[in-house]
């Protein structure tokens, strides 16, 4: 598949940015992130023993690599590259990681490949097994707060919550194809044994975040990968 979408309009504000394409070597984020801003811009990663760390300009950029990047102005983000037909592998931590959309095309979460020694595990079997959480979490600038991703998409950013060490995620375009092709899980029946209800919650700042509740009937007094949030 092509590049799509082709570029990514970026509006003022915080952005959390991947790179869908290998950038050319000694491509750095002065070259590829800074110069096409019209403004003023500054660019953060996260390393979960340092934390957040405003990234210079002469540092190299890398596919799979999450970004947080804050322009005072709004533009349209573009940039040369090849598409990597030997995938992605990006490293990650117990806790969460910023890790950027390693694919150039939209796709399920189900694409993904999580590796642990010699054996790539699915996203939803990962998930089942305890070794990460289910969900992706992404930045809706619209609302300035964080999302449950249903879809990646190029050009984002994502947190993935690795529940153990010695792990690392695996981005390959077949898998990504592959799992496009596949039906859809059913959905959970609710009824008095499962349900669950969103609630919005707003401070006297009007800053708003969703909170979960709800019950189902296989959770466990435990920890439970697949329910548990």
């Amino acid at each position: 598949p092509e590049l799509t979408p082709a570029s990514r309009p970026l509006s003022a504000g915080w952005s959390m940015i991947g790179l869908p394409l290998t950038p050319p070597v000694g491509s750095t984020v002065l070259s590829l992130i800074d110069y096409p801003a019209p403004g003023a811009q500054v660019v953060y990663d996260y390393d979960q023993g340092i934390g957040y760390t405003q990234v210079g300009a002469t540092t190299m950029v890398h596919p799979g690599t999450g970004y947080w990047l804050a322009t005072n102005e709004a533009y349209d983000w573009t940039m040369a590259g090849s598409r990597d037909l030997d995938g992605v592998t990006v490293p990650l931590s117990a806790g969460w990681n910023l890790v950027g959309c390693a694919n150039w095309f939209p796709g399920s979460p189900a694409g993904l490949r999580v590796v642990q020694g010699s054996t790539a595990h699915t996203w939803s079997a990962a998930s089942q097994l305890g070794l990460v959480s289910p969900d992706l979490q992404t930045w809706n600038a619209a609302n300035g707060d964080y999302a449950v991703a249903s879809e990646l998409q190029p050009w984002h950013g994502y947190w993935v919550n690795a529940l153990t060490d010695g792990l690392s995620l695996f981005f390959h375009w077949e898998n990504f194809l592959a799992a496009k092709e596949s039906s859809a899980p059913a959905p959970v029946a609710m009824n008095a044994a499962a349900w669950e209800a969103n609630l919005t919650l707003a401070d006297a700042l009007g800053r708003q975040g969703v909170l979960t509740v709800g019950r189902r009937a296989e959770a466990t007094a435990g920890f439970d990968p697949l329910v548990d949030r």
